[in-house]
C-alpha cells in the first residue's frame, strides 16, 4: 500500500494571532492526520502534520477536509477555539503521484482561519468546582435558559461529558483537572470556557 512511513506526507503551518495576550493550550486536528510537532504557548507558532499518501487518496475520493483547531486563552481567562479547515484535493495537488518512496515531503498550506468567539455572553459557576455547575447568562445574571447542548471536553479536545439543553450540569464523577466546557446556545452561538475539578 502506500501507507507506510515511507510514503508519509508533511505539510508544515503557522498559527498567528492579533491578539497579544492569547496564549495556545492545544492544536489538533480533525481526521487521520497526526501533529508531530506543534509547541504550546505564545504565537506565532509552526507546526507540522503528517498523513500517509494512501490514507490522504482516499480523503481526496470522499470530498473530505482536514480542520486544524487551535484552542486559544486570552487574558488568562477567556477562550476561543479558532480552525483552519483545507479540502484533501487542496493538499493532493501538492503532491507528486505517487511520491517516491523513503522521501518526505514538506508543503505549506493555505487556508483561512475562522473562530468561535472568546467566551462572553456565558460564565461557569462555581468555578473550580467539586461537582454540579451552574452555566450563566452575564447578560441576565442568572441562569441560563437557551442552551442547547452541553460538553465538557479534555485538554485534547474529546468529548467527556455532554448534555443536551439544561443550564446546569454536573462533573463530580470526573477525576480532578483542567476541563474545556463547550456550551451552544439554540441560537447557534458556541463558546469554549475553562473548568477547573477540584477536590
Amino acid at each position: 500500500t502506500l501507507s507506510t512511513a515511507g510514503q508519509a506526507i508533511y505539510f508544515d503551518f503557522t498559527c498567528t494571532c492579533s491578539n497579544p495576550n492569547a496564549t495556545i493550550l492545544k492544536i489538533w486536528c480533525d481526521g487521520p492526520g497526526e501533529i508531530v510537532s506543534a509547541p504550546m504557548g505564545s504565537f506565532p507558532c509552526t507546526g507540522t502534520l503528517m498523513i500517509g499518501y494512501g490514507r490522504l487518496t482516499q480523503m481526496v475520493a470522499n470530498s473530505e477536509q482536514f480542520c486544524f483547531h487551535i484552542l486559544c486563552c486570552i487574558d488568562d481567562e477567556k477562550t476561543c477555539l479558532k480552525y483552519v479547515c483545507i479540502p484533501a484535493y487542496t493538499l493532493s495537488q501538492q503532491c507528486p503521484d505517487p511520491p517516491q518512496n523513503g522521501k518526505q515531503y514538506r508543503f505549506k498550506p493555505i487556508g483561512n482561519a475562522g473562530n468561535e468567539s472568546a467566551g462572553t455572553r456565558y460564565r461557569l459557576s462555581p468555578n473550580p468546582t467539586s461537582g454540579k455547575v451552574i452555566v450563566t447568562d452575564v447578560t441576565t445574571n442568572s441562569q441560563a435558559h437557551d442552551i442547547e447542548e452541553v460538553a465538557v471536553l479534555s485538554l485534547l479536545g474529546t468529548p467527556i461529558l455532554v448534555q443536551t439543553g439544561g443550564g446546569q450540569f454536573d462533573i463530580s464523577a470526573l477525576p480532578q483537572g483542567s476541563y474545556m466546557v463547550k456550551i451552544t446556545n439554540r441560537q447557534g452561538l458556541v463558546e469554549h470556557l475553562r473548568l477547573v475539578k477540584g477536590h
